[in-house]
Parts: C-alpha cells; structure tokens; sequence
C-alpha cells in the first residue's frame, strides 16, 4: 500500500502511523511475539497518560516489569522519562519500578548502536538529558545511583556538564557525585578496537569551557582517603592562595603548588592532568591557566600545544606564561619524533615577539639555544658510541 501510495497517482492510501512504540519483526506464533506484543502494548499504554490503564497497562510489561527491557534497553520507566510523561514516571516508581536499570552493552544485534553510544545511562541520565527538573529530583530523592561501575560512558554528572545545566549540576555535587573517575582508557597496550568510556567530569567541564564548574569541582569536593598526608581540596586551594599571597615571585609561588598538589590523592592528580589535556585540545587557555595555578604539571605536548594555541589566538600573556614553565624535565622529554613540532612553534613566537615594540624574543631565544645543546650533544654522544663500536670491531 506504501508503494503504490507513492508510485501511483490515482491511488489514495494514508501513510502508517507512528507511535512511540519501538519493536522489531519477528515470525507470528513465536512465543517471544506475543510476548514483546504484550510488552509493547503496555508501554504504549502507560505513555497515554491515562491514569486508567496505568495499572493494567503495567502488568502487560510480563514477570519482569521493574525492570524489562525493550529492544533497544530501555526499560518502561527509561521511556518514561524520556517521552516527560511524569505521571506514568511517578507511578513506575511507587510501583518498584528499578530506578537504576540502565541500558546494557550489546543487547542484541539490531540495539547494537544505542547500547554502545549510551551504555550505562540509567532513567536519571536519560533524566538530566532532558533536562526533566522533575524525574531528576524525584530519582534523587529515591536514592538513584549517581556513580557506579555498570556507568560505562557518561555519568548524570558528566551529562549534565555537557549542556551546561548548572541547577542540576550543582544538585548532583550534593548528592555526592565523583567528579574526578574517568572511564576512559588511555593505555594503547590495553585499549581494544573498542574502546568505551569518558573522561571524567573534571575534564568535561574542561573540554566545554565550564569554569564555574571547574571551581565548583574543586573547590566543593572533598577527598575520600582519610589519610593525613591528604588534603581536602579546600585546604589545598587556601594553601596555595596563602603561598602566593607569601611569595612576591611567580616562581616561588609555582614550586608550592606543585608540591601541594603532589601531596593530593592519585585519583585527583590523574583527573587535573586529564582535564589540562583536554583544554589544550579544545584550546580553553583560560582554563589551562587555572589548572596550572593548582601546580598540574605539563608535558611537552601540553606544553607545545597550549603554546601553539596560544600564538594563534595572539595571546601573549599565555605565551609568556607558557614559555616561563619551560624547565629541564620537558627538554628531556623532547625526542627526535617531535622536536620539530616544538622547535617550528618556538620559531614562530620569536618571530612574533620581534615584531612587537615590548617583544621578549630572548625568553624563547633561549629555550631554543637549550634544546640546541641538548641535541648537540646527544648527536656527539652518538657520533662517539659509533666510533667505539667501529674501533672495537677493527680491532676484533
């Protein structure tokens, strides 16, 4: 009837409906038909929004209701929150509908793409999403999970980061969400094709630009070891402000942050390092800065990027921040693979800061001449192991 709906002029057929059920095809009289019919039906009657069937309609879901499935992982209470329909939302869940089922990976060959694109979000991720004030606070309320392994792409937290819903992002900080787990792996020898997860919110909200919630984050967690050799980070940021208020030298002031921040638990240095990453990847120098401040080290390719980043955008007072970090554990990271990076760029800010009337060309002056002699002499080192090698096989 679609076809000649289509193809022929003279015949007049009504395109198929479309209703907020998802199902797929299968052979009818199978057993598993009728009982997906069954779970469709009850679904498409609890988003009627018709208190009447809200009862019946759930028992259609089959012995499994609080937490069945449908095609593409997403349980009735998922739909639910999805569709806004806050009556069938608050009756799922005085009805022990699961708060916490959350898409699984690989449910079945034709959800393939939804589960690997939203594995683990949960009826409060789909909640955030939507940007649903009310399902949010009313699964919070409940005791939602806000952080748990089975989240293996983004957490609410994350979520609510990414579009920049600060009621909510502020709403789940209180309900104790980690801003500082990453999901994401980062070791090529153990990486699969595959590779599932996210950074953490710390390096979200720094990929996006969010520096309210960068302070926000580090200023109102606080740290689960208990150890006294840790601090919380409110403790830390009123330390390092007290440094710099006591040291007059940027210097000075650098090398407390850096030994404050050492002194902070695994898991928090991990988190600053990899949201420094992904602001200089999202060219976010303002918040590079802030990190920075906090005593997070570079790496040359921080270092380098955040440098070329800011020479596009003719940010001096970055470049020279920048360029006062150099130190000799960066040049001893700089091989033959990537000197030519690092050099190009130096070379174009000398030239840059030439042509200005206040230009300091003589600070990367010389950064170049310290990369000079470090190569200089690697290159003499090895003219020199050659010549012994040479020496010891003509003597052989």
């Amino acid at each position: 009837l679609q076809a000649a709906r289509i193809l022929l002029s003279n015949v007049d057929c009504p395109p198929y409906s479309v209703d907020l059920v998802i199902s797929s095809p299968s052979l009818p009289g199978y057993i598993s038909e009728t009982k997906k019919r069954r779970h469709d039906i009850g679904v498409a009657l609890l988003l009627t929004s018709d208190s009447e069937f809200l009862k019946d309609a759930y028992n259609l879901l089959g012995p499994q209701k609080h937490k069945a499935f449908n095609d593409y992982g997403l349980t009735a209470l998922s739909q639910a929150v999805i569709t806004k329909n806050d009556e069938a939302v608050s009756f799922l869940m005085e009805n022990n509908a699961d708060i916490n089922a959350a898409v699984p990976p690989d449910n079945n060959a034709q959800s393939c793409a939804l589960s690997n694109e939203f594995s683990g979000w949960s009826p409060l991720s789909w909640a955030v999403a939507f940007q649903d004030i009310f399902a949010t606070n009313k699964l919070l309320e409940v005791g939602a999970d806000v952080d748990e392994i089975y989240m293996i792409q983004e957490t609410p937290l994350k979520i609510a980061t990414m579009i920049g819903d600060s009621e909510t992002f502020a709403r789940l900080i209180s309900s104790g969400s980690n801003a500082f787990s990453s999901s994401k792996c980062y070791d090529s020898l153990q990486c699969t094709i595959r590779n599932l997860g996210s950074p953490s919110a710390l390096a979200v909200a720094a990929a996006f630009g969010r520096r309210e919630f960068v302070s926000i984050m580090l200023s109102q967690s606080r740290l689960s070891d208990s150890s006294k050799n840790d601090l919380s980070l409110t403790d830390f940021l009123n330390e390092y402000n007290t440094d710099v208020r006591l040291n007059d030298s940027y210097t000075s002031g650098d090398s407390n942050s850096k030994s404050s921040f050492k002194r902070l638990p695994k898991i928090i240095q991990k988190a600053s390092q990899e949201a420094i990453y992904y602001a200089v990847e999202t060219a976010r120098s303002d918040i590079v800065m802030q990190f920075k401040q906090l005593g997070v080290p570079w790496n040359i390719y921080t270092w380098t990027k955040c440098l070329q980043v800011g020479y596009d955008n003719h940010d001096r007072t970055t470049m020279m921040n920048v360029l006062k970090d150099f130190s000799s554990r960066l040049i001893d990271e700089i091989t033959a693979d990537i000197i030519d990076d690092t050099v190009a760029i130096l070379f174009d800010v000398i030239r840059y800061e030439t042509r200005q009337s206040d230009g300091k060309p003589v600070v990367v002056a010389k950064i170049i001449s310290k990369l000079n002699e470090k190569f200089t002499r690697d290159n003499l080192d090895c003219v020199s192991q050659s010549n012994r090698s040479i020496s010891v096989i003509e003597s052989g």
